[in-house]
Order: structure tokens, then C-alpha cells, then sequence
């Protein structure tokens, strides 16, 4: 706030034209905040969140003529549906990519916070095949589309995973943390987006908070021995939630959908946590 402002009318005033609100607790200072859910009026440098290549990750849907995905994002809150980092995505050839920047340009916080949660903590990335199963989550009955399982199916694993204290859940079906393609592991009720052309997206990828989920079945053997992941985890414990040290709300996942069909790979998304 402007150190000429002095007066509770004149940062209301002030307030008004610049899209922030103001509040103080009795006669203490006056604190201008923005909007968790109002984009800022200046452009802000994006951050780099995750880099694939067509040989690493062949599954990945590259359009025609581009190897090269990166994934980038405004590390503020932002409104529906993200709830928080609002994306973009971007699909390249890597030889085009002459003069890299060596020193990106920081990005503009709206809150301390955020360059804690939002912002990623340098790591690389080894991508790995796995095995997965859809999630048999429960669907209403006007949107079975909803569910990658037949409806009867669904419903029959449902009751052995009830018998079996969710042992489908936790070490066959979709697996968690960050990952490409495949089946989302939603923690809250599908969510589905469809394209502008009539036809439900695809799941691109998903940016979890969480990388192993639970019982250790997808924990990679290199990191059984770790201390900070195998030993209880505390919400601030930053790195030992994930190398990326990412938190989207309550431990939540960004999920990233695109229409294959579309040459321009449209992008569209939610997040979800607990």
C-alpha cells in the first residue's frame, strides 16, 4: 500500500481501483490483500512445473511434429476449476529450443505462502511403466459414462474390496502420485471434462501432492530405506511428501485433461484434495 495513504477512507478509495481489498483489526494497520480468486491485473512470469520428451514418455500424446511437453503454471490462487495454480501447457520440438534462459525471471507472489506450496523444489524425474486398474469409484446412475468399469463390474469389485479392507484400492487400481495418461486416482467424485467438439477428454497427467500413497505398493525399492518417507509424515514435512515438494490444498492433485482429437490439444482440468 502506498505510504501516502494514512486514513481508513482513503485506502478503501485507493482499494477500488486496484482490485485488492483492505482490513485491519481495530485501530492497527491497514493490510491491502488480493482476492484468493481474482487473477492479478499485471502478467507474471509463469513457473516451470514438469518437462517430458517423446522418448522418455512415448505414451504421452505428442501432436504431429513436437517432442518436447512442458507443463507451467502462475503460482497464485486462482478461481474454478483450479482452485489454486492455474496451468498452461505447451507442446514443442526440443531442437527448436536454441538460447534457454539460464536464469528464469522470478514470479510475482500474491502470497508468502505460495512460493512454499506452489512453487517446486528443483528434481528430476525417471519416468516408469506401471500396471494399474480403473478405479471402480461409486457413480451415479444417470452418468455411468462417468466410470472407466462397466457399471455391473464396478459394483462386484466394490464388494470384494469391502471383504478385503480396501486391498483393490490400495495396491491394484489406479495408482498415485504424478503421473502421465492412464486413470486418474481421484480422491474426490470423477470429474470429466469434455472437449469443445463433443467428446469426453483424456486424462493427461495429474500433479499429486502426495507421491506414494498408501500400504508403500507404489513406493519405488530405492526409497524403502528413507527415513523421511517411510517414517510417519507430518502436513509441513515439505520434501518427504513428495521430491517436488508441492502441496495443492489438503495433500490434494491437479488433474490435466486433453482431446487427442484436437491438433491443438486443448487443455482443461480440476483439483481436487480431502
Amino acid at each position: 500500500m502506498p505510504p501516502e495513504i494514512t486514513s481508513w477512507d482513503q485506502a478503501v478509495q485507493w482499494a477500488q481501483g486496484t482490485g485488492l481489498s483492505v482490513a485491519r483489526e481495530g485501530d492497527g494497520p491497514i493490510f491491502a490483500q488480493r482476492h484468493r480468486d481474482q487473477l492479478p491485473e499485471l502478467a507474471a512470469p509463469l513457473v516451470g512445473v514438469l518437462q517430458l520428451y517423446a522418448r522418455d514418455v512415448p505414451d504421452l500424446p505428442f501432436p504431429d511434429h513436437t517432442d518436447l511437453f512442458q507443463l507451467l503454471w502462475c503460482p497464485n490462487e486462482h478461481g474454478e476449476p483450479w482452485w489454486g495454480p492455474c496451468p498452461i501447457t505447451v507442446w514443442r520440438r526440443a531442437a527448436e529450443v536454441t538460447e534457454p534462459l539460464l536464469a528464469p525471471p522470478a514470479p510475482r507472489l500474491d502470497d508468502d505462502w505460495f512460493a512454499r506450496d506452489y512453487v517446486p523444489l528443483p528434481c528430476g524425474l525417471f519416468p516408469e511403466s506401471v500396471i494399474e486398474y480403473p478405479d471402480p469409484c461409486p457413480v451415479p446412475a444417470e452418468h455411468p459414462h462417468l466410470c472407466n468399469l462397466p457399471v455391473e463390474l464396478a459394483e462386484r469389485i466394490q464388494r470384494w474390496d469391502e471383504q478385503h479392507e480396501d486391498l483393490y484400492w490400495a495396491a491394484l487400481s489406479a495408482a498415485p502420485g504424478t503421473k502421465v495418461g492412464a486413470n486418474p486416482r481421484w480422491i474426490q467424485a470423477p470429474q470429466w471434462p469434455v472437449c469443445g467438439c463433443g467428446r469426453q477428454m483424456d486424462h493427461l497427467l495429474t500433479i499429486a501432492s502426495d507421491e506414494f500413497g498408501p500400504l508403500g505398493r507404489w513406493l519405488p525399492l530405492e526409497d524403502w530405506d528413507d527415513p523421511r518417507i517411510t517414517k510417519p509424515r507430518r502436513i509441513m514435512d515439505r520434501e518427504a511428501w513428495a521430491p517436488h515438494g508441492i502441496m495443492l490444498g489438503d495433500v490434494g492433485s491437479l488433474y490435466l485433461f486433453t482431446c487427442t482429437v484436437d491438433a491443438e490439444r486443448p487443455l482443461d482440468g480440476t483439483m481436487q484434495c480431502t
